[in-house]
């Protein structure tokens, strides 16, 4: 059943359990797609670095904000405010930096090495080459493409690294292998564990105040 057929089943119900509370029950109807397009989506990660330990990691993104944070690292985006602030969880500092131009990359016109099947979503196989690395990519498009959007516009304003090469390919990655081009050994890996759609904490993008500013711009 569709967000908007759940939405009028439960009208219907409550009209024939509380005939009298037609107010309450319209401004239910209205409030209850209000909250779903208002719904950040959660993307949970894992990260396996080059001696094969395994760590977690999360990205939020919303419309006009991003954080990522894998537990000893976060960056907290606004395009509103067109700032970055790079959280060191260990040393507890934040650096700020201003963004770079926040609208969506153009996805240019690369050939999938293959295709498959990551968890549950789809996917084609790309391979980048960048400083002395070989990187594989598995792209989807199976997911909501306001997410596609949101997170390649957000992530291309932080300007995070190899990523703004793979935010070209079309759609979402889920994974991401990085493998040294001499020796042929594997020094990374970030895949996609899932992805829901939910609504932000009140604390997701705030600062905490016990974290010393270094170095702002």
């Amino acid at each position: 059943m569709t967000s908007s057929g759940r939405s009028d089943y439960t009208c219907a119900m409550l009209k024939c359990r509380l005939p009298n509370t037609r107010l309450i029950i319209a401004v239910a109807c209205l409030l209850i797609p209000i909250s779903s397009a208002n719904a950040d989506w959660l993307i949970l990660q894992r990260i396996t670095d080059a001696q094969g330990d395994k760590r977690s990691a999360y990205t939020w993104v919303g419309e006009g904000r991003l954080r990522y944070d894998d537990g000893r690292i976060a960056l907290i985006a606004n395009a509103y405010t067109n700032v970055v602030h790079v959280l060191d969880h260990e040393r507890r500092t934040r650096m700020t930096r201003r963004l770079a131009d926040s609208r969506m990359p153009l996805a240019r016109a690369f050939e999938p090495e293959s295709s498959g099947v990551h968890r549950r979503w789809p996917v084609e196989q790309y391979r980048l080459s960048k400083d002395g690395y070989e990187v594989d990519v598995g792209m989807t498009k199976a997911v909501d493409p306001l997410l596609i959007e949101r997170y390649r516009s957000m992530l291309s304003a932080v300007g995070a690294g190899t990523d703004n090469r793979i935010l070209e390919l079309p759609g979402l990655p889920v994974w991401t292998t990085f493998t040294d081009s001499s020796s042929g050994r594997v020094v990374g890996r970030r895949e996609v564990m899932s992805v829901v759609e939910r609504s932000p904490y009140t604390a997701t993008y705030r600062i905490s105040g016990d974290y010393r500013t270094i170095d702002t711009e």
